[in-house]
């Protein structure tokens, strides 16, 4: 008689199905929208900051505004919400405009600060990435919130969520903050 040789199986699960789902009421789908909607959302956040940092003035805020729009639309596919390049970037524009002027004034200012050789440079990036990627979080965590509940572009009022997404502003910006932290760390012990 030779070795014994055991052999570990992994249980294969069936999803259930649509009627399964009707009967028992399992959202176990909706989870997974909710997570892939949550990667989505991680992307842009880094994308955004990512941009942020692009030392041309201007040239960072047109990229971020299009890292948004381009957020709202890989949102929309996943809970199949018609978009229209108009009414996104309305919708971008309107989510934006909902953080208010001195959102706006940072992100413009610090942009433009950046074509000040050294210390300019270094605090534009710091603070136009911070903004963008809080926005990119604020406005992604809206979006599929709203897609989530059931709803569209054409029934979305910003007015309505502004308390909200202020404080999904707020918490993007704590995260974007960690990354910036994270991400200068990770650069000055690369040597950059």
């Amino acid at each position: 008689e030779g070795p014994v040789v055991e052999i570990e199986t992994t249980p294969v699960v069936e999803k259930p199905s649509t009627t399964d789902l009707a009967v028992t009421g399992d959202t176990s789908n909706s989870l997974s929208k909710r997570d892939e909607a949550d990667k989505i959302i991680d992307k842009h956040v880094k994308l955004s900051i990512g941009a942020g940092i692009i030392p041309i003035p201007v040239v960072d805020i047109v990229t971020i505004f299009s890292s948004h729009y381009i957020l709202l639309k890989e949102l929309a596919k996943l809970y199949d919400v018609p978009v229209t390049e108009e009414k996104g970037k309305q919708v971008v524009t309107s989510l934006l405009g909902a953080v208010g002027a001195p959102f706006l004034g940072h992100g413009i200012v610090g942009s433009l600060i950046k074509g000040i050789p050294g210390f300019g440079s270094v605090a534009g990036a710091v603070t136009v990435s911070a903004l963008s990627g809080a926005s990119a979080y604020s406005i992604g965590s809206v979006l599929s919130e709203h897609f989530e509940n059931g709803g569209t572009l054409q029934d979305f009022e910003p007015k309505k969520i502004g308390t909200f997404y202020k404080a999904k502003f707020d918490e993007g910006m704590e995260i974007a903050s960690k990354l910036n932290k994270d991400f200068s760390s990770t650069a000055s012990t690369s040597g950059f």
